[in-house]
C-alpha cells in the first residue's frame, strides 16, 4: 500500500512552482492558484472521507520538546481496555512526531525477548507492558513515520481483541479524485481542465518520485 505523506508547505511550493508555469503558458495568471487548490484538494477530501468512515475515539501526539513513550504505551492500553469493557470497536490515532528542523522522529510498538511490549519514540523507550489478548491477533512491530496511522481494536466472537491498521491516506482514493476532479471541470473551462490535469500529474509524479511513496 502506497502511503501520501503530509508535506502541505513542500507540495504546496511544489505545485505553485507547476502552476505558475502553466499559467504563464496560457496567460492565465489564476491558473497558478487553480493547479494548487486541485493538487490538495484530493488529499483533504481523501482524509475526511477517512475521518467520517473511521472516526478516532482516542488520539495521541507526543511533545516534540520532550516525546514521552509512556503516553504512547498509555494510550494502547486505554484503546485495549475501552474495547474489551464496551464490546464495540475503538478506534487509536496516532500522530507523527516532528522536531524542530521538520525531520519526522519514527514512533515504534515493539515486543521485546521477554514478551513484554515497549514503545519507542526515537531513543526514548517505555516501560514494558503485558498486551495478553490482542497481541496474538496483531503481530508487532508498529511503526508511525511521517503518516499519520489509526489502529482499529475490535472485538471477536470469541471476546479476543484483534487490531487492524488504518492508514489515513493511500494513493487509490485520492487519484480517483484528482481523476473525477478533471472530469467535472471539461465541461467548465479548458484552462481549468489544464490545472487539475496538471495536478493529478504531478501526483503521479510525486508517487513514481518517492516522495510519497
Amino acid at each position: 500500500m502506497i502511503l501520501l505523506r503530509s508535506r502541505p508547505a513542500q507540495e504546496s511550493a511544489l505545485a505553485l512552482l507547476c502552476g505558475t508555469s502553466l499559467a504563464l503558458l496560457l496567460d492565465r495568471p489564476w491558473v497558478a492558484a487553480a493547479t494548487v487548490v486541485c493538487f490538495l484538494l484530493p488529499d483533504w477530501g481523501a482524509s475526511l472521507i477517512h475521518a467520517w468512515r473511521f472516526p478516532e475515539d482516542l488520539a495521541v501526539a507526543l511533545d516534540p520538546l520532550a516525546p514521552d513513550p509512556e503516553l504512547l504505551a498509555s494510550a494502547f492500553r486505554s484503546a485495549a481496555a475501552q474495547a474489551t469493557a464496551s464490546g464495540s470497536p475503538v478506534t487509536l490515532g496516532l500522530r507523527p512526531l516532528y522536531i524542530s528542523d521538520g525531520r519526522a522522529v519514527p514512533l515504534m510498538v515493539t515486543l521485546d525477548a521477554k514478551r513484554k511490549v515497549r514503545c519507542w519514540a526515537g531513543d526514548r523507550i517505555s516501560t514494558g507492558f503485558t498486551a495478553h489478548d490482542w497481541l496474538p491477533r496483531h503481530p508487532l512491530p508498529i511503526r508511525i513515520g511521517e503518516s499519520p496511522v489509526s489502529i482499529r481494536f475490535s472485538v471477536d466472537p470469541d471476546k479476543r481483541l484483534t487490531t487492524h491498521m488504518l492508514h489515513s491516506f493511500t494513493a487509490a482514493p485520492v487519484l480517483a479524485i484528482h481523476a473525477g476532479l478533471c472530469a467535472a471541470l471539461i465541461p467548465c473551462s479548458g484552462p481549468a481542465t489544464l490545472a487539475a490535469a496538471a495536478a493529478l500529474l504531478l501526483r503521479r509524479a510525486c508517487l513514481r518520485s518517492g516522495m510519497d511513496a
